[in-house]
């Protein structure tokens, strides 16, 4: 779960990186909710929200910040044990309740073009930093399963467009649809013990958002 303190801290840090940049005239901030999936067994489908900032360079393209929390829920069967260091014991087949949680910090670069007066596109590039937490439980003991989350980040880049919408020519605000391609690199192999590792090497994300951006003027 994201605590209170920490989210107000990221809407926090996010507004002020936003309005830190005294010689640009404004700044987009956003919210969305994100949908992603991936071939991750333990990781297949997940849902989440986003926060961020863009800040302009020039009049077509942007900086972007951004924090991003995704959650997924799934079932297996695998191996689960009372104990697994120094060596797995009491150990026995059954079906596990996972759940995987991942924070991706990113920044990125944006091109953008009007499609329409009132319709935008754009394109970005950019690179993240992703932590993972998870759990695995089995349903029918008190043992632990034997998934393993690497506790380190792991480096991530990733390809977005999306369009914007503004309703109102009058109303700072726009409605958002991205989709992304998210590829990270993971650090979690492990080929001693007992333990089912998924977050091995390298895993394409995709990811679809959808939300709103409000312009702030200075």
């Amino acid at each position: 779960m994201i605590s209170r303190a920490h989210f107000c801290l990221t809407v926090g840090a996010i507004t002020a990186f936003a309005l830190s940049c005294g010689e640009l005239s404004a700044q987009d901030v956003w919210v969305r909710g994100v949908h992603a999936s991936s071939s991750q067994d333990s990781f297949e489908r997940s849902g989440g929200f986003g926060l961020g900032a863009a800040i302009p360079a020039s009049e077509r393209f942007d900086v972007q910040i951004a924090l991003k929390w995704t959650a997924s829920e799934s079932d297996r069967h695998g191996l689960a044990c009372s104990s697994y260091n120094p060596r797995p014991l009491d150990c026995e087949e059954d079906r596990l309740s996972e759940r995987v949680r991942v924070r991706s910090f990113r920044i990125s670069a944006h091109g953008a073009a009007d499609l329409l007066e009132y319709l935008h596109a754009d394109l970005g590039l950019g690179v993240s930093s992703n932590e993972l937490t998870g759990a695995s439980r089995p349903v029918s003991s008190s043992r632990i399963g034997n998934l393993y989350v690497p506790p380190t980040a792991h480096m991530g880049v990733f390809l977005q467009t999306g369009v914007a919408w503004s309703p109102v020519d009058e109303l700072p605000l726009k409605l958002v649809l991205d989709a992304a391609g998210h590829w990270i690199f993971f650090d979690g192999c492990r080929t001693t013990g007992s333990w089912h590792a998924p977050f091995c090497g390298g895993s394409l994300i995709t990811e679809l958002s959808v939300g709103a951006s409000y312009r702030v003027f200075r």
